[in-house]
């Protein structure tokens, strides 16, 4: 699971020309965090 996981986390990253390194800097974000929560619930 991890392998697919790890994939799809650099497809994205890809599609959407954002640099991988900086994915956790987002993830951060004041506003990023109560998206993802939303999405969960």
């Amino acid at each position: 699971m991890t392998d697919n996981w790890t994939q799809k986390i650099i497809e994205y990253c890809q599609e959407y020309s954002i640099p991988i390194e900086y994915l956790s800097d987002t993830l951060y974000e004041p506003k990023v965090v109560p998206m993802i929560r939303g999405k969960v619930t």
